[in-house]
């Protein structure tokens, strides 16, 4: 039998398809993906029942490297969420850091071995010289209990309910207790002046020096610090009497967390 040679045309054809094979194969990896692709979801072919056959939805798990835009997407907000609780673990675990870190401190002030502390979140200012704190009977505390921040005491537990208790700081006007200035042991009522400062007025002369420490001279509170003296002088209104200044040992603009002094065990 004769050799027929093809036509033309179909050897045009067939060298055409052989060209685009070898172009394909010397394509990246991702841009013939990608090409691939785009002509399945041309040539997708119609069968009888109305459908379309999912070629590109087939070829995209053998191929690799392609997701889908609504399943991108909901991977996406799944990492972010993701994202967001580990920073948020994070930053409560450093938290705790400090918190052991601060505890750790006042363990190893004397006067405080004593006592339990208990730490409470601050919620908010009740007013410049109140605080209303996280924590409350449930918590073992209790009216009368000293409160500490940055190593000094603040004030002092006035009021508490099941899980909140309220503090009135010692730079309050209702707050007075018996400190004692060292090292030139000077002793005299602390009250608060109302504008962030306390005072100690005894009689004059007075050999108290600007910063010396104050500690509390009452209590369960005997010996732990409240501030430092910043005035020393005379009584303008009342030449028979010294007025001591003291600054507060702490910063409540930068406090988040203070420590219920407790005498439970």
């Amino acid at each position: 039998m004769p050799y027929r040679r093809r036509p033309r045309h179909r050897r045009i054809r067939l060298g055409w398809f052989l060209l685009l094979g070898a172009i394909l194969m010397l394509l990246p990896h991702t841009a013939a993906t990608r090409l691939q692709m785009a002509v399945l979801q041309v040539l997708r072919v119609p069968i009888r029942s109305g459908r379309w056959i999912g070629l590109a939805a087939r070829t995209s798990i053998e191929l690799g490297g392609y997701v889908p835009a609504k399943q991108y997407k909901q991977l996406a907000d799944q990492y972010q969420q993701l994202l967001n609780r580990t920073k948020t673990l994070e930053a409560a675990l450093e938290d705790g850091y400090k918190r052991l870190e601060e505890l750790a401190q006042i363990r190893q002030i004397k006067p405080l071995q004593r006592l339990r502390p208990i730490s409470a979140r601050i919620i908010t200012f009740l007013a410049p010289t109140q605080l209303l704190i996280e924590a409350g009977k449930a918590d073992g505390i209790t009216a009368g209990d000293l409160v500490m921040a940055d190593e000094a005491i603040i004030g002092k537990v006035v009021f508490a309910s099941a899980y909140t208790a309220k503090v009135e700081l010692l730079t309050s006007p209702q707050m007075a207790m018996v400190a004692t200035v060292r090292p030139s042991n000077i002793a005299g009522l602390l009250k608060g002046d109302g504008n962030n400062g306390m005072v100690i007025r005894t009689r004059a002369p007075c050999p108290v020096k600007v910063g010396e420490t104050v500690f509390l001279d009452d209590g369960p509170g005997k010996g732990l610090p409240v501030g430092t003296v910043v005035s020393s002088q005379l009584d303008r209104k009342d030449p028979l009497l010294w007025v001591i200044r003291v600054q507060p040992g702490w910063d409540m603009s930068r406090a988040k967390v203070v420590w219920v002094m407790t005498t439970g065990q």
